[in-house]
């Protein structure tokens, strides 16, 4: 479902959407797209990126890779559910390298949603609007 129209673009400018991803040509299709239908978007390039961005930008959903340097997307998913200010905080993995039984039964619990690359962006997309208006699962 791609929308388009005037009105669920400034509907859209509500919402902050973080992109984590180490791979430069998934952090720019992510942002360029996430920008085009009307979210405010960060880019964080790693896992230690991401925890120090999200506290000044307070996300209301992130994109989070799962194989990235420094700290990857099973530490991360970790430590924002650990954080009060992060608990609900929906989180839709993007991954190439992994499935979502590959995860730690821990971390499941705390994805929102999984795709794997390459992906259905249209499918993406509106996972991810129906996500910010109905809230994480």
């Amino acid at each position: 479902m791609e929308i388009h129209n005037e009105d669920n673009l400034n509907l859209h400018q509500n919402y902050k959407i973080m992109v984590v991803d180490d791979e430069a040509i998934y952090l720019v299709e992510f942002e360029d797209l996430l920008r085009e239908h009307g979210y405010r978007v960060r880019a964080a390039v790693d896992g230690k990126a991401c925890l120090e961005m999200a506290e000044d930008f307070r996300p209301d959903l992130i994109l989070l890779d799962i194989a990235m340097p420094k700290l990857n997307g099973i530490e991360v998913l970790r430590q924002l559910k650990t954080n009060p200010a992060f608990k609900r905080l929906p989180i839709i993995v993007v991954s190439g390298k992994a499935a979502p039984t590959d995860l730690p039964k821990d971390c499941r619990d705390y994805v929102s949603d999984f795709f794997s690359k390459p992906f259905d962006i249209n499918l993406l997309l509106d996972r991810i609007e129906k996500t910010l208006l109905f809230g994480a699962r």
